[in-house]
């Protein structure tokens, strides 16, 4: 008897696109799922949508919860979720039919605690190819009986191969052993909380001697909104930003290099907007940019010297002195950065 695989779905106001990622879910050729799905307080039609589609397949369930975002609604799911497996996808996403019974067939042939598919971004008017990793000499390949073929990371590997990038750092385009969640859970309150809480997983499963898989094949469709939190240059978001990627930066001491860029665009994102924040968030800012002024000068000479972008090196540079001229430039600096790449790109956001 095939096993049971949990499918984790936090919704919130997503009515448009809710009907085309259930429909997505249901029509899996794999079909021994338990879909949970976490309706995280919407102010939208989503929750009637969700309860119409629980009415006419049993293996929804609908769990109502008052607004917490969208870590609490995966740890909502994690909590009442009854499958060997779990998996998380998103509602404004969809899948191809055949995504799950591939992230089954991973699992089953591999041995994987994890196991990671490709994934294609889409915009309004393209779809985006993310690039899958960079070389390493680490894993080995798998043919499954299906012909493709995997890469496969065992122990360290595994850690190796996340710092390299062969697997995203998102939960929604992975499969997980049930068991890897022992202990760990998605921190509420807090946006990225993919980028911190994968890294957390892959270094505990590297140190237990686990095995993580990963499958280029894009079979999982994300979709990209205005409204994301990648694009909200909120002051909770920017300094979320920064609490992910610094945690990472100091819990992976021995891959410290690999993550003085992401840091420092965080850095970025606070000197591009911190000239349009209020009085009052300007105030609450003051603590995470003092961490932000001293990761910069402690990291200033490795990034000068450096392999790193231009854009890098000038938010390096830029964040040695909060000076309202330097705070001015760097929203300046990165309004036309912006501003190039839309008209580079055209109308992307739906």
């Amino acid at each position: 008897m095939s096993e049971l695989i949990s499918v984790i779905i936090p919704v919130y106001n997503v009515r448009e696109y809710l009907p085309q990622c259930l429909d997505s879910v249901i029509r899996q050729t794999y079909q021994n799922l338990e879909i949970i799905v976490v309706e995280d307080g919407s102010s939208d039609d989503s929750l009637l949508i969700c309860e119409e589609y629980a009415e006419k397949d049993s293996r929804i369930h609908v769990i109502r919860a008052a607004h917490g975002g969208i870590s609490a609604a995966r740890n909502i799911g994690i909590e009442n979720a009854n499958g060997v497996y779990l998996t998380f996808f998103d509602g404004d996403d969809w899948m191809e039919p055949d995504a799950i019974d591939t992230y089954v067939r991973i699992a089953k042939q591999t041995g994987a605690d994890i196991s990671c598919i490709g994934s294609s971004t889409e915009y309004v008017d393209r779809t985006h190819h993310p690039k899958i990793g960079l070389p390493t000499d680490a894993g080995e390949t798998v043919e499954l009986d299906d012909g493709r073929k995997v890469r496969v990371f065992r122990g360290g590997d595994v850690l190796t191969a996340y710092v390299n990038s062969q697997f995203r750092e998102v939960v929604w385009n992975k499969m997980f052993r049930a068991e890897v969640f022992a202990g760990i859970r998605f921190a509420e309150g807090r946006t990225y909380e993919d980028v911190d809480l994968t890294w957390r997983i892959m270094k505990n499963l590297a140190e237990s001697g686990g095995t993580a898989a990963a499958l280029p094949d894009e079979l999982i469709h994300s979709r990209m909104r205005r409204s994301s939190i990648t694009h909200t240059y909120s002051l909770k978001n920017i300094v979320d930003h920064w609490l992910a990627q610094y945690g990472r930066y100091e819990g992976l001491p021995e891959y410290q290099d690999r993550y003085i860029g992401a840091c420092l665009t965080a850095v970025g994102r606070m000197w591009m907007s911190y000239s349009g924040f209020s009085k009052d968030d300007q105030k609450k800012a003051e603590e995470t940019i003092r961490q932000m002024q001293a990761f910069s000068r402690a990291n200033r000479r490795k990034v000068l010297r450096g392999k790193h972008s231009r854009y890098i090196k000038m938010v390096c540079l830029l964040s040695q002195t909060r000076t309202p001229l330097a705070m001015e430039l760097g929203a300046r600096w990165g309004r036309r950065r912006h501003a190039v790449r839309r008209r580079e790109k055209g109308e992307l956001f739906v």
